[in-house]
């Protein structure tokens, strides 16, 4: 996606500007970092991409994807949230909180989250 914008700048420095423009990808290994990311940058994000299951409080949480969700949610109510999973029985907890679901390990994974980016 970022190399199709860059493709339309007009000149060199017209594309250095749309790369430093583009949008950016933070990755958290941990709730507690997650939460901190989207608290300190909230008002650049256009969306959080989040595995349900991850570690919170030093160790792994069958729920912390869900949790960290759910404040995403109370704090922007219309923010995007994907939320994926291993486990399809998953996907009632993503929809019960407006979510989009999606499963890891599909052979569609990589189109599904192209989608919703786009």
């Amino acid at each position: 996606h970022s190399q199709a914008l860059i493709a339309e700048g007009l000149n060199l420095s017209h594309k250095i500007v749309r790369m430093r423009a583009r949008p950016k990808l933070v990755l958290a290994s941990r709730f507690e970092e997650a939460w901190g990311y989207f608290t300190a940058y909230m008002d650049s994000v256009l969306g959080v991409i989040s595995d349900i299951e991850f570690d919170r409080e030093g160790g792994g949480s069958r729920s912390a994807g869900v949790d960290l969700a759910v404040r995403v949610r109370e704090a922007a109510p219309d923010m995007a949230i994907v939320l994926q999973s291993s486990r399809a029985e998953n996907a009632v907890l993503a929809q019960g909180i407006g979510s989009t679901f999606l499963r890891n390990g599909s052979p569609m994974l990589i189109t599904a989250i192209r989608r919703c980016l786009l």
